[in-house]
């Protein structure tokens, strides 16, 4: 961890908290290992190409996902001010 925080100049938290993000998006591996004090540290990786392609789709695909449904209760709290049209009539 600290070779990373040292090249990235970056706060240890910081640094933590920006791959546990880059994991949990499925870009990078984590390993625990045992090294020979019984400490338990981590190895980071990057995950293969078809894999990346895969967590990055994922991604997308959620992240739209809930732009539509933000969209969609946008519109309906837009609806209920401005007039008693449908939500399909306000789009076009």
């Amino acid at each position: 961890m600290k070779e990373v925080v040292r090249r990235v100049k970056m706060s240890e938290r910081s640094v933590r908290k920006h791959l546990l993000i880059l994991i949990r998006r499925g870009l990078l591996r984590r390993r625990a290992i045992q090294n020979g004090s019984r400490r338990v540290s981590y190895e980071y990786s990057l995950r293969p190409a078809k894999e990346l392609i895969s967590a990055a789709r994922d991604d997308l695909t959620s992240t739209l996902n809930r732009l539509e449904r933000a969209v969609r209760r946008l519109g309906g709290a837009k609806e209920k001010k401005a007039s008693p049209k449908s939500a399909s009539s306000w789009r076009n």
